[in-house]
C-alpha cells in the first residue's frame, strides 16, 4: 500500500511540475518560433515588393504561415512629401496606403508599411528593415511605396499568398531644392518613423496629431516617385 502510494504520488507530482512550468515554457518557445519565422518571411515580402518597385516587375506573390495568426491590409497611413525649388515653386506628392500585417501569438505584429519593415508590439515599434530612402546634400531619393487593397482584408489559419501587383507609377524630378518636408499621417508607428528620419535622414520632427519633419539644402536634385501596388490576400 505505502509502495503503491509513493509511486501515484511520484506520477502526480511530475504531471502537476510539468503542467506548471512545462506547458508555458512550450508555448514561449513556440510563440519565439513564430516570431522569428515572420520576421524571414516578412524578409521574403520586402524583397519581393523591390522587385515590383525597383526592377519593375509587374507582379510577386509571397507566402506567409498563419496557422496561429492572421495576416491582413491595416487601415490606412498617409504620407506627404512636399519639396520647395530654388525658384519658390512648391511640389507636393501624398499617397494614402494600406500597411500588410501579420498578427501572431502574443502582441506581437510585423508590418510592411511604405518600404519599411517593423516588428510592432503594444507599446513600442522597432524599424527592423529601412525603407528605400536616399537623403544626402548631392542628391535626394524619395520612392513613396503605396501598397493598396480594394477593401480591408484579413485572412489566416493556413498559409496566406500575398499577391502585389503594380498597377501605376509617376515620378517628379526637382533640380534645385531648397526645403523638403515629409508628413506622416495616422501610422501607429509615429515613433519609430521619427527616430528613422531624425537618426538617418537628419531631419528635424515634431509631433502633434501628425508627424512632420524638415530639412533645408543647397540646390539638391530631388526624386519623388510614387509606385501603386494593389495586395491581394489568398489562401
Amino acid at each position: 500500500v505505502v509502495g503503491y502510494i509513493l509511486i501515484f504520488s511520484l506520477i502526480f507530482t511530475t504531471v502537476g511540475l510539468v503542467s506548471v512550468a512545462g506547458i508555458p515554457t512550450f508555448e514561449d518557445a513556440r510563440e519565439s518560433e513564430q516570431k522569428q519565422n515572420a520576421e524571414r518571411a516578412f524578409d521574403v515580402l520586402n524583397t519581393n515588393l523591390a522587385e515590383v518597385y525597383d526592377r519593375g516587375a509587374p507582379s510577386r506573390a509571397t507566402e506567409l504561415s498563419a496557422d496561429d495568426g492572421t495576416v491582413e491590409t491595416g487601415d490606412p497611413v498617409t504620407f506627404n512629401v512636399t519639396v520647395e525649388d530654388t525658384n519658390g515653386n512648391i511640389i507636393s506628392t501624398e499617397a494614402e496606403l494600406n500597411p500588410i500585417v501579420f498578427r501572431g501569438l502574443g502582441r506581437t505584429q510585423f508590418v510592411y508599411e511604405a518600404g519599411a519593415v517593423f516588428r510592432d508590439q503594444s507599446d513600442s515599434a522597432m524599424m527592423l528593415r529601412e525603407p528605400p530612402l536616399k537623403v544626402s546634400t548631392d542628391r535626394v531619393f524619395l520612392p513613396l511605396i503605396e501598397t493598396y487593397s480594394n477593401s480591408l482584408q484579413s485572412t489566416g489559419g493556413g498559409t496566406v499568398l500575398v499577391r502585389a501587383e503594380s498597377t501605376s507609377r509617376s515620378v517628379e524630378i526637382v533640380e534645385e531644392i531648397d526645403q523638403l518636408n515629409v508628413t506622416v499621417s495616422d501610422s501607429p508607428r509615429e515613433g519609430a518613423w521619427k527616430r528613422y528620419f531624425e537618426d538617418e535622414l537628419g531631419m528635424s520632427c515634431s509631433t502633434g496629431p501628425d508627424l512632420d519633419c524638415g530639412r533645408t539644402f543647397s540646390g539638391t536634385q530631388t526624386f519623388v516617385t510614387n509606385q501603386e501596388i494593389r495586395i491581394i490576400l489568398e489562401i
